[in-house]
């Protein structure tokens, strides 16, 4: 059985005005992923639609949504930049037609987005290389549609997902967890998962 990854080339930019890697992310591991010999046969790259501006009204302030992709207000880059705006509507539907196909198949329950670049967007900004909350938005998404009750955003970032969290208590979106397991990013908000985990290293136990 393969597994499906969610991923499309608009979901990527190679220009996006800034030494962060972040952008092209989606598509360097991808490329990686298909040419290594012992994952490849176990990949299906899998097409999808792109996130509508209203499911990222449901996570974001609909003036920001919309001066992001209208190139009139910064991304998470703190830029204008006309390459990252046109990737961003992929990359949450990216996410959510993984979460979608993870909660929906009969038979394999595991779905990849090769996606980059969610956890610290807020509700009405980005930041750290992080323009929409696409966890955020596809979690309210498939909570919407029935699809879970429950949602669990399990952050193993080296870095807490401080947008994560000030957009669950910004909304009261009191069905969804978030717990960034690594503790290298201190924060006075952090919830953290139990030793073992917390006892190991950020090189041991966390990757960026």
């Amino acid at each position: 059985m393969t597994i499906p990854v969610f991923y499309r080339p608009e979901q990527s930019s190679s220009d996006a005005a800034s030494y962060s890697p972040s952008a092209d992310k989606p598509r360097q591991v991808v490329a990686d992923w298909t040419a290594h010999e012992d994952i490849a046969p176990h990949i299906n790259i899998e097409s999808f639609e792109p996130a509508s501006r209203e499911i990222l009204y449901a996570a974001h302030d609909k003036a920001y949504v919309d001066g992001v992709l209208d190139g009139t207000a910064e991304n998470g880059f703190g830029n204008n930049n006309k390459g990252i705006a046109a990737s961003l509507l992929y990359t949450t539907g990216s996410m959510l037609a993984a979460a979608k196909s993870a909660l929906t198949a009969r038979g394999n329950k595991v779905a990849v987005s090769p996606t980059s670049g969610f956890h610290h967007a807020h509700y009405s900004y980005g930041g750290g290389y992080c323009t929409f909350n696409g966890l955020i938005a596809t979690a309210i998404e498939v909570h919407r549609l029935g699809l879970a009750k429950r949602i669990l955003i399990l952050d193993f970032d080296q870095h807490y997902g401080d947008g994560t969290q000030a957009i669950i208590d910004r909304l009261g979106l009191d069905y969804i967890t978030h717990i960034t397991a690594c503790k290298s990013y201190e924060t006075a908000r952090k919830r953290r998962l139990p030793s073992p985990v917390n006892s190991a290293s950020p090189k041991s136990a966390c990757t960026t």
